[in-house]
């Protein structure tokens, strides 16, 4: 990949979509009652929030260090820290995940092939994914949701479970399914490239075959999940709503989910949708409502655009001085 290149089109079809459902959202809203909301925001609380949520990147970077440590390369913590947070400005800012793709440009400078870096990125991307979920039945369970919700998301926990499970399939038995493979016509023509592509997916596949790497990973990408409900946790207690964490989870988690399919830029619009829709649920009001997802959204998803445009002014994302 020589050239980095946005979509234009892209992220002027992100902003008008986004738009569009924030007219949606804020119609009818009073927003004298918002701004008074705002006045009496608890400011500590607010901080602590904010805190967590750059916390929560050591985890993020650890989650992906340790992948990369699995298929015997190395990229410093300190690297890999600025790769992650650079990956969520791109996400941020144009939608179809870019921010993945510049994740997988920016660590083959370190000598990992792109086929490797990409099967990394769909396996973790499996893994948060299953662990959102894992985290979500848990906090199901002990909540009274509908038996339309509950279906809707055992359907999707199939699906990923059912991805899953091919994985660790494809990690005992790699060696007869490339082998299967390599036997259709249109493969042997390019059976050089099929070899390294093999060999990549052989190593990437390593995690699942020890479980002690596989455990580690899902406890890292718990953290980081349980740290982003925390955050919204927070920030509802800002405005003292006192809700439980078990509801704030489920909440954080439904988010989450959002913002992993890739409809506009880091789920904006679509989060505070979904927000707007079930705050209320939790007999909080529309104006309230409306105040809590608009500050949750400044901390993971406005104030990510701040930093890491500064942070992009003092050092290009696109140059690479490797740390020793």
């Amino acid at each position: 990949m020589k050239k980095f290149e946005f979509d234009i089109k892209k992220i002027i079809f992100t902003l008008v979509l986004a738009s569009i459902i924030f007219y949606f959202i804020f119609k009818g809203i009073d927003f004298e009652t918002v701004y008074f909301y705002l006045k009496g925001m608890n400011l500590f609380y607010f901080f602590i929030a904010f805190l967590i949520f750059y916390l929560s990147m050591i985890p993020r970077t650890l989650l992906w260090t340790t992948l990369i440590r699995i298929v015997k390369h190395d990229i410093p913590f300190k690297d890999m820290f600025y790769i992650n947070f650079m990956s969520l400005f791109f996400n941020c800012i144009a939608p179809s995940k870019l921010g993945e793709v510049y994740k997988i440009w920016a660590c083959s400078k370190y000598d990992i092939s792109k086929s490797k870096n990409t099967l990394l990125f769909f396996i973790a991307r499996i893994l948060d994914v299953v662990s959102i979920l894992i985290l979500l039945l848990f906090s199901m369970f002990f909540l009274k949701i509908s038996n339309q919700i509950f279906n809707n998301i055992i359907i999707i926990c199939s699906i990923f479970i059912t991805a899953f499970t091919i994985l660790l399939f494809s990690a005992v038995n790699s060696k007869k399914l490339f082998q299967l493979i390599f036997n259709l016509p249109l493969i042997k023509k390019y059976k050089e490239k099929a070899e390294e592509i093999r060999l990549d997916f052989k190593e990437s596949l390593k995690l699942f075959k020890n479980p002690l790497s596989l455990i580690s990973v899902f406890l890292i990408s718990f953290s980081v999940w349980i740290m982003e409900a925390l955050v919204f946790r927070f920030v509802n207690l800002s405005f003292n709503i006192r809700m439980s964490f078990l509801n704030t989870l489920f909440l954080s988690l439904m988010s989450a989910l959002l913002t992993a399919v890739p409809i506009t830029a880091g789920g904006l619009g679509a989060v505070e949708l979904f927000l707007s829709i079930a705050l209320p649920i939790f007999a909080i009001s529309k104006e309230l409502a409306a105040t809590v997802l608009l500050m949750f959204r400044v901390i993971v998803y406005w104030s990510m655009i701040i930093v890491g445009f500064f942070i992009s002014i003092f050092k290009n994302p696109f140059e690479f001085n490797k740390s020793s």
